[in-house]
């Protein structure tokens, strides 16, 4: 089973989460597992710096297949974030992919989230 969803708190204290393959099946379930490993190292990297994170999200290799159970996770991800993430950027998403996750976002009431084609447009934002 692969991962679907990892972080990786990097040197200048950014999130960087990665979402990839498909969201369907056994990795709805494997989803929900990381989704509470990942608040969790959210939560102490917040500790740790003493201040909000910023959020890099790579979504270039997720598939565009996903389960409707796997919405609530990301929703719950996402949500309990508001509190840890100044912003997030977004990048590597299909049309799908974007309508998914500003679903999500909008479901989470957030509105700290932009979407981008590139990794280096979404860190020139990240960094603005």
């Amino acid at each position: 089973m692969s991962q679907p969803l990892s972080i990786n708190i990097n040197e200048e204290g950014v999130a960087v989460i990665k979402i990839a393959g498909d969201l369907t099946g056994p990795e709805v379930e494997k989803l929900k597992e990381e989704v509470i490993l990942i608040e969790k190292e959210i939560e102490n990297a917040f500790s740790k710096q003493g201040k909000k994170l910023r959020a890099l999200v790579d979504v270039s290799e997720f598939s565009d297949n996903y389960d409707s159970g796997a919405v609530s996770p990301m929703v719950n991800l996402v949500s309990h974030n508001r509190d840890y993430i100044e912003k997030t950027a977004v990048f590597g998403a299909s049309p799908k992919a974007t309508l998914v996750g500003e679903t999500i976002i909008g479901l989470a009431l957030r509105d700290n989230f932009k979407f981008f084609k590139t990794k280096e447009e979404a860190l020139a934002w990240l960094v603005s």
